[in-house]
């Protein structure tokens, strides 16, 4: 496709790509795994975010045209449409963040929780993330800031990039299954600390075995006890439930890094581990 869209300029218009990747039939079908509906659903979840376009120079180039075959844009794309989300939802959010920014972000960063007061403060935000519930969408900010949904870097500052976080569907569905599930932002972020601080023991020379990893992880009682809201026991078994599923291992080479170790406190994997433990 780029060979015909990219041209002698080697770059595009983000929207007149845009026209070109929605009327081919060809891609929608691969995207949708036969599903060519469902693979147009996906494709316009990525316009609507601008999975293609991270840098909002309006152009398109060959390395930005390849963010379509990414298993992160695809995978993100899929979730967002088997669990409601629609481009016109997505895009409100988006439209009011880069507004945002531009009020807050002059200086190019901002410290993490001057950032969070910022966000919480907005009303508008709120109402539209919890599709006009604002007390919702409120819950839901809370929790992206419990799991520090934005600070991707860890350095305490949040920059452009960063910012843009809070449209993106895997952090708006997490925040969403959080608040479905009753997870409150102390619950959160108390196995955030919890497992940071576990991730120091065991992490030191950067990865650990995926099998040893979890007899550390399934040995610690406090962690279980945290997990399952004082009942150890059901801490205990979402525990095995995230092990038997491989919740932690996403490129499945048997090796646990630092940030997939950090999947433990994820809100989705919380709570598939939690739904787990409650239907048995």
């Amino acid at each position: 496709m780029w060979k015909a869209i990219g041209g002698p300029a080697g770059q595009v218009e983000r929207l007149a790509c845009w026209d070109l990747i929605l009327a081919d039939d060809e891609l929608a079908t691969l995207m949708g795994n036969g599903d060519k509906g469902k693979g147009k659903a996906m494709l316009e979840i990525m316009k609507a975010v601008r999975s293609l376009d991270m840098t909002g120079t309006g152009i398109i180039y060959e390395k930005k045209f390849q963010r379509l075959y990414l298993p992160s844009a695809i995978l993100a794309a899929k979730e967002a449409i088997e669990n409601g989300l629609s481009p016109a939802y997505l895009e409100a959010i988006r439209v009011k963040v880069v507004g945002m920014w531009k009020a807050i972000g002059k200086k190019g960063h901002v410290e993490r929780l001057a950032c969070w007061d910022f966000i919480l403060a907005d009303d508008e935000l709120a109402t539209l993330m919890g599709n006009g519930e604002l007390n919702k969408g409120k819950a839901m900010l809370e929790s992206m800031k419990a799991v520090r949904a934005l600070d991707a870097s860890g350095d305490g500052t949040i920059c452009d990039e960063e910012f843009q976080r809070l449209y993106l569907p895997y952090n708006i569905l997490a925040a969403e299954s959080a608040y479905d599930a009753g997870f409150s932002p102390s619950y959160l972020e108390a196995i955030r600390v919890k497992v940071i601080k576990m991730w120091k023991v065991i992490g030191k020379k950067g990865q650990v075995e995926r099998l040893a990893c979890w007899d550390f992880i399934l040995a610690d009682d406090e962690l279980a006890s945290i997990m399952g809201k004082g009942d150890k026991s059901i801490g205990k078994s979402m525990l095995e439930s995230m092990k038997s599923v491989r919740a932690l291992d996403v490129n499945r080479d048997d090796m646990i890094v630092e940030s997939e170790f950090q999947r433990l406190y994820l809100s989705s994997a919380l709570t598939a581990a939690m739904a787990a433990v409650t239907s048995n």
